[in-house]
């Protein structure tokens, strides 16, 4: 009988290091998670700030076709090509 004790000792002990094993597995990769999400993170900020011009695009635009309307106008007003 003391055979049936020390294998029940045995396979308790090799899964508790199965188990610990695994939570520092976890926590590790958790923590690497964490990095990455910094580093992420901190790309979108720059990329954000890289294309912060883009957003003016139509504002930009819409000044232009002012512009050209002034323009279209005033060449007709004085004679030239309407179109």
């Amino acid at each position: 009988m003391p055979t049936g004790w020390m294998l029940g000792y045995a396979i308790g002990a090799v899964v508790v290091v199965v188990v610990a094993v695994l939570v520092v597995t976890a926590i590790v990769l958790a923590n690497r998670v964490v990095r990455q999400a910094g580093d992420i993170a901190a790309a979108l900020v720059e990329a954000r700030e890289h294309t912060q011009g883009l957003w003016e695009v139509a504002t930009i635009n819409r000044h232009l076709e002012s512009i050209a309307e002034s323009a279209t106008i005033l060449r007709r007003l004085a004679g030239g090509d309407p179109t």
